[in-house]
């Protein structure tokens, strides 16, 4: 009993060594994925309007928004990949990114900061064209 175990053993070692791999050229050739993979939550934090639409529908409570610090957060390891903070971003800046997720040993927040909004100085007239319309905007009224 105990040699035909052995002979199967050998007859499936001696197939395996004579074929060609079953699998892909993995380490040579990165994978091909589908149109339709949901890998792992990017976004384009420079785009982001901290609205936290994304953090109120994600189910797990994976995102976190702070407006105030004008930070965005997740985290991998309860993110389900559903896909639903992707639909609701009225900016777009959140996109499903096809491959896998890097693995981690430990449970960590990934946390983006958006940069600081320069405030827009002005050309020369445009305060005048915009009290100018303000101006012009207001009805006339009659006085007594």
């Amino acid at each position: 009993m105990r040699s035909k175990k052995l002979f199967v053993f050998t007859r499936q070692v001696l197939k395996n060594l004579t074929s060609s791999p079953v699998t892909e050229a993995y380490p040579f050739q990165k994978a091909s994925y589908s149109d339709r993979m949901r890998g792992h939550i990017s976004i384009a934090i420079d785009q982001c309007i901290s609205c936290t639409l994304c953090a109120q529908n994600c189910p797990p409570r994976a995102i976190q928004v702070d407006r105030k610090s004008g930070t965005w957060s997740i985290d991998r390891f309860l993110c389900v990949q559903c896909g639903n903070c992707v639909q609701v971003c009225p900016k777009h800046c959140l996109k499903m990114e096809k491959g896998y997720t890097a693995p981690n040993t430990k449970k960590t927040m990934e946390i983006y900061t958006r940069p600081p909004q320069k405030k827009k100085i002005p050309q020369a007239g445009e305060q005048c064209v915009s009290a100018l319309y303000v101006l012009i905007s207001v009805p006339d009224r009659q006085f007594m």
